[in-house]
């Protein structure tokens, strides 16, 4: 192996690394809000811990497209990379902001909705984490359709429940401040329903992979 094989070598385990690294994060991201989906009384401190993620994941973002910068070759692309890192930053960014929307508006009445919506976005950030923890054994085939198939499901139920909520507003908000509350309450579910939008397209990425470099 050449001292050149062995460095471009090198800094591809270190991409994957950081992609592992990122998949545990977004897994703990999705873990953290089912959490304070269930205990609102304790939200500040889930959302502080996710203010943690937000940020250690902002911090790898940016090691990979340091990697990028300083690297011309890995064995996927360099445009390929920077989107599955990008959409893998966006999903802990909605859930963040979805949690920080709950603290800030000083949210306390969870409807079931919210639980529901928490468990698709935990099942779907754990099942992410572990595709980003073996990007570079990558399943493909059946096993990525099946999951590409449960995924569109489970996103159309997070729409259903951001829906239910909107819909629910115009039926009890009859004061201001209730108005006020629920349009909080319908931006948390927006954020939620997009991040389950960027889980999709991540699998979507990385089904492109299996087709694009054939592993």
């Amino acid at each position: 192996m050449s001292k050149l094989d062995a460095l471009f070598g090198g800094r591809e385990r270190d991409l994957f690394a950081k992609f592992s690294e990122m998949g545990t994060l977004i897994a703990q991201a999705g873990e953290t809000f089912q959490a304070l989906s269930k205990d609102l009384q304790k939200a500040q401190d889930h959302a502080k811990r996710l203010h943690e993620i937000e940020h250690a994941c902002d911090d790898i973002v940016a090691k990979i497209f340091g990697l990028l910068q300083t690297t011309s070759h890995f064995s996927l692309e360099h445009e390929d990379i920077a989107t599955l890192a990008r959409t893998g930053d966006d999903v802990v960014d909605l859930i963040w902001g979805a949690a920080n929307r709950i603290v800030r508006h000083q949210l306390t009445d969870a409807d079931k909705e919210l639980l529901e919506t928490a468990a698709v976005i935990a099942y779907m950030t754990r099942e992410i984490g572990e595709l980003f923890k073996n990007l570079k054994k990558n399943k493909g085939g059946k096993y990525l359709q099946t999951l590409i198939e449960r995924f569109h499901k489970e996103e159309n139920r997070a729409d259903e429940f951001k829906h239910e909520i909107s819909r629910r507003r115009y039926e009890v908000a009859d004061t201001v401040e209730k108005t006020k509350l629920w349009i909080a309450w319908e931006k948390v579910f927006e954020h939620l329903e997009s991040a389950t939008d960027r889980c999709v397209d991540i699998t979507d990425v990385i089904g492109h992979f299996s087709k694009k470099y054939g592993y």
